[in-house]
């Protein structure tokens, strides 16, 4: 069983790799120049994050609030003030400020039980496998488990799931001529939903971000209905590039091979296909290694105080290997019974929140433990909550780019 795993494992590297001195320049001169467009855009235009450090889970009208910034590059998370104090300089880019819609989509009125989908990539296509992501929450938002199936029109199961980690989980579903619908049980109700709509041509796209600790495993695949192409694949991180790959799917046979990602930073990353003009086919956003860690000990020169005591404290922060470390260092200290739960820290907001939107309950769980639960978890998460703050179509110039904020060139303060 083994040598039969490994020798299709075999084969399916070979095939994209094979197949690429055979591609003429005319195909892979305006895929090659994408990738290097891209690559240039994140050179030029540096990303930036910012992280709020507050002295208080939770404030009553009137209290002072208390806060450390700081402001890192996307990427590797380390701090982007001058090398040299004050020599703002070195962050001049381009100066051209657009101006952006801000548009406020009006909600559906939410049923009792609500279950949402999301085909990885973006959609399904017909007699493909497709791994489709979902969320089942309550009328509030507030995630249910639930166990359900997909059934044809005859009532015959296709599959069978039920909910992981906050409501979410995942099946694989190969949609037929015929469509399929989802049956629910939650509550001792039965709930019937649609499947996303099913596209006739098309390519599917998809990455096991879960089999190997070291490496991604690549699938692309189409109908017999869809016309073979070449495309394009780039995987970046921090709005840099790190990988480009060209893939030949000429036929209805999964392409596949894997990918190295020990060189790419801690945090999400985001997978895309292109074609030829530069448009985007499917894209894919997963989350690559795990942070490392910092242990702080503390040491008051009292057990016990009395009311309006000065406190003396020492604080001792070592690495995973125990070796001391010196970095900056921002301590709030605040009344334990005032206490709100916290469940957000400059880990979860750098890594996790800053790249995915909507509301996620305790994102400090996803980085508890590095076992195959919390990596499952984390992979739905981003398949469900992921969005794309990187543009690919405008980073590749496909699409035009204005600025929104210039590099700031001293110390500034807006409201």
């Amino acid at each position: 069983m083994w040598r039969k795993w490994i020798v299709g494992l075999l084969l399916c590297v070979v095939v994209p790799l094979a197949v690429r001195a055979q591609l003429p320049d005319s195909i892979t001169v305006p895929l090659k120049e994408f990738a290097q467009i891209v690559e240039q855009f994140g050179r030029v235009f540096p990303q930036e994050k910012v992280a709020l450090h507050f002295d208080n889970t939770g404030y009553y009208q009137g209290d002072d609030i208390w806060f450390q910034c700081y402001v890192v590059t996307s990427g590797l998370n380390s701090p982007t003030k001058p090398k040299k104090p004050g020599n703002y300089e070195e962050k001049r880019i381009r100066s051209r400020v657009g101006k952006y819609p801000q548009v406020r989509k009006l909600e559906k009125k939410k049923k009792k039980l609500n279950l949402r989908f999301y085909p990885e990539g973006g959609y399904l296509v017909r007699d493909v496998p497709v791994r489709v992501a979902f969320e089942a929450t309550d009328a509030y938002g507030n995630p249910v488990n639930v166990s359900g199936r997909v059934v044809d029109k005859e009532g015959r199961e296709s599959v069978s799931f039920v909910t992981g980690h906050e409501g979410k989980g995942c099946f694989t579903y190969t949609a037929g001529e015929k469509e399929g619908r989802v049956e629910v049980s939650w509550d001792d109700k039965k709930y019937r939903f649609d499947l996303p709509e099913v596209r006739d041509v098309g390519f599917a796209c998809s990455v096991d971000n879960l089999s190997s600790p070291d490496s991604l495993l690549v699938k692309v695949q189409k109908n017999v209905r869809t016309p073979g192409d070449i495309l394009g694949m780039a995987v970046l991180s921090g709005g840099q590039l790190y990988h480009f790959y060209m893939l030949t799917v000429t036929r209805s046979r999964p392409v596949c091979f894997s990918l190295n990602k020990q060189n790419m930073p801690v945090g999400v990353a985001q997978a895309v296909w292109f074609d030829r003009s530069g448009r985007v086919v499917t894209d894919r956003l997963f989350f690559v290694g795990q942070p490392d860690s910092l242990s702080v000990s503390v040491r008051s020169n009292k057990e016990l105080y009395q009311p309006y005591d000065s406190v003396c404290v020492d604080f001792e922060v070592r690495d995973a290997e125990g070796h001391p470390v010196q970095t900056p260092l921002s301590v709030s200290v605040r009344d334990g019974w005032q206490e709100v739960e916290n469940r957000h820290s400059l880990l979860t907001d750098l890594l996790l929140m800053s790249d995915i939107r909507g509301y996620v309950h305790r994102p400090s769980w996803y980085f508890e433990s590095d076992d195959l639960e919390h990596r499952r978890a984390l992979d739905e998460l981003l398949m469900v909550q992921g969005w794309r703050r990187y543009d690919w179509e405008r980073m590749a110039g496909v699409h035009p780019f204005n600025l929104k904020y210039l590099p700031e060139q001293g110390i500034e303060v807006h409201g």
